[in-house]
Parts: structure tokens; C-alpha cells; sequence
């Protein structure tokens, strides 16, 4: 009995732990006023290694990245003047099995999509170029279809993997993540 009860003590110690740390974080996070208008965009993404190109892809991915995530908002007043809006930041960061080479070898890309429409890309990049001396290969990732998200990747070649880190930003333009803004009609 007492080797059952130890486990059980010390589970739910870490529990209350995690939860009063919960508490904590939420609670500072409750303290500080922020205005409506300082909420940014928040959200998850998913991310994936195709093969093909972005215009182009394979449906099937060859590996899956760790999803993106963002800020729920920034804790701050909001500047006035738009370009002195903090711009958020998703990152993510993943070992893939299929080496860098292998990936350079023949057309690869990181295509971005959301979690409400897993099939509608918001941001793609081309995996090419040249790694540095160290394997290390940084690739952009483009906008699509007015998402508003764009960003860049580091691979890093590994002896056995490659580590993808991913880095979106989101331009604050106000559309819904993973709705493509309605394109302007010129007025007649």
C-alpha cells in the first residue's frame, strides 16, 4: 500500500503544482489592462513537408512539422502610429527523418495551412539553395492567397535527421486566419 500511495502523493502534487502555476500565469496575465484593439491575431497552424513545388504538391506529406503557434495577444498599449505594431511571431520547431540532402535532391517545399481549413495554404516556401559550411539552409516562405501569413524556415542538416524551425509572421491585416481577404472591386 505504501508504494501505491507514494505515486498517487507525489501525481497529484505535481498536478496541483502545474495547475497553481496555471493559475499564476493566468492571473498575471489578467492583471495587466489591455485594449481591444491590442489583440493580435492569434492562432495554430499546421505545417508540412511536400514533395513538388508550391504550386504544385503532392497531397501525401512527406513529413509533418510541429504546429506553429501564436500569441494569444502582446501585453501592451498599442502605439498609435500602425507601423509601431508589434508584429507576432508563430514558431515551431521539429526533427524530420528525411535528411536536407534528400530534400534538395529533387523539389521540395513547407506548405502552411490553417486548422480550420487543413487544405487551404497560407504560406509556402521551396526548399533549395545552398546549406553553409555547418548545414544550414534558410528558405522564405511566401504569402498565399491574401493570408496575411508569411515567414521563413532553418533547416539544419543532422547525421540521421533534419531540424525544421519554422518562424510565421502574420501581417495584422484583420482577415480571419485562413480566410482569404475578398479582393477589391474598383468603383465605376
Amino acid at each position: 500500500m505504501t508504494r501505491t500511495f507514494r505515486p498517487v502523493v507525489a501525481g497529484a502534487a505535481l498536478v496541483i503544482a502545474l495547475l497553481g502555476g496555471q493559475w499564476m500565469v493566468t492571473a498575471a496575465q489578467d492583471a495587466t489592462p489591455v485594449a481591444p484593439e491590442a489583440a493580435l491575431p492569434s492562432g495554430v497552424y499546421h505545417a508540412h513537408i511536400h514533395a513538388g513545388t508550391c504550386s504544385d504538391f503532392e497531397a501525401s506529406p512527406v513529413a509533418a512539422l510541429a504546429e506553429v503557434l501564436f500569441p494569444v495577444s502582446l501585453e501592451a498599449e498599442m502605439p498609435a502610429a500602425a507601423e509601431d505594431v508589434p508584429v507576432p511571431v508563430g514558431v515551431s520547431a521539429t526533427d524530420v527523418e528525411p535528411l536536407l540532402d534528400a530534400m534538395l535532391a529533387e523539389p521540395h517545399v513547407i506548405n502552411v495551412a490553417t486548422l480550420e481549413a487543413p487544405t487551404e495554404s497560407v504560406a509556402c516556401g521551396v526548399i533549395a539553395g545552398e546549406p553553409d559550411e555547418r548545414g544550414n539552409l534558410f528558405i522564405g516562405l511566401r504569402e498565399r492567397d491574401g493570408s496575411g501569413i508569411a515567414g521563413s524556415a532553418w533547416l539544419m542538416a543532422n547525421s540521421a535527421s533534419t531540424t525544421v524551425t519554422l518562424f510565421l509572421t502574420d501581417d495584422g491585416s484583420g482577415h480571419e486566419h485562413g480566410a482569404p481577404e475578398a479582393a477589391a472591386t474598383p468603383a465605376s
